[in-house]
């Protein structure tokens, strides 16, 4: 299925899921345009692929809109997200709350509004959303976090009735954690506690992992759309309980 796609656009491509889809779908000879909000590692995925840059910042809506919409494509990944610190959200500044929702929720929404029409028009398309076990299922200190990535998945499940009959493919991908930088504001940059904290006992999912199940999705006959994958590391088992103990 993917040779009658020729272009993608995949946002958060500068590390992470984002860079290990780029080299996935350029190595399959997808023309990508990388969308990060500008660095050196977007520069390096580049000179290492072949991909097109676009710097561009996903909490800026109206340019979301204005400079996606001129980009013709077949596929598109929204992967760029933000999560701001592991917190209670009493403890949450505001700006914290606007970045979160502004990136996760409404840049999605943007990114998705632009590219959407043309792919209606010529009846071919893939639409991924990269979001979190965060979305389905409980956790303590991530309430913004999840908050936007249920929004996203009640906004999937709800574009996919509207897309019946379009040729257009509407994907959500929820993995569990996943080892790269995207914890890093999380936990104040601080790379040794986030690794000992998140990846020191447990295996996680790599980047590839996440990359290897969207592209299975992609190669799909056209007639078969996979709605959602959930995937985990072995070592990692989600929807149980957590009790707090009784005040004095």
């Amino acid at each position: 299925m993917i040779s009658v796609y020729k272009s993608a656009i995949v946002t958060g491509a500068s590390r992470g899921i984002g860079a290990a889809v780029t080299r996935a779908m350029c190595s399959a000879g997808v023309a990508v345009t990388a969308v990060s909000r500008g660095s050196k590692a977007l520069d390096d995925l580049v000179a290492e692929t072949g991909c097109t840059a676009l710097a561009l910042d996903l909490g800026n809506t109206d340019e979301v809109l204005d400079r996606l919409a001129t980009v013709d494509a077949d596929i598109l990944v929204n992967n760029g997200g933000v999560m701001t610190q592991s917190a209670p959200f009493a403890q949450l500044e505001r700006d914290e709350i606007h970045q979160s929702v502004d990136v996760n929720l409404k840049g999605t929404l943007a990114a998705t509004r632009a590219v959407l029409p043309g792919m209606i028009q010529r009846q071919r398309g893939h639409l991924f959303f990269v979001t979190s076990m965060f979305g389905p299922y409980a956790a303590p200190n991530a309430s913004v976090y999840a908050a936007t990535k249920a929004g996203v998945r009640a906004f999937v499940n709800c574009l996919r009735l509207e897309l019946a009959g379009s040729r257009v493919r509407a994907t959500e991908i929820a993995p569990g954690r996943v080892e790269t930088e995207f914890f890093s504001a999380a936990f104040g940059n601080d790379k040794d506690a986030m690794a000992a904290t998140l990846f020191g006992k447990h295996r996680a999912l790599t980047p590839q992992d996440v990359s290897d199940a969207l592209m299975g999705a992609l190669q799909m006959p056209e007639h078969a759309d996979v709605n959602r994958i959930e995937i985990t590391s072995t070592d990692q088992a989600l929807g149980g309980m957590i009790y707090a103990e009784k005040p004095e």
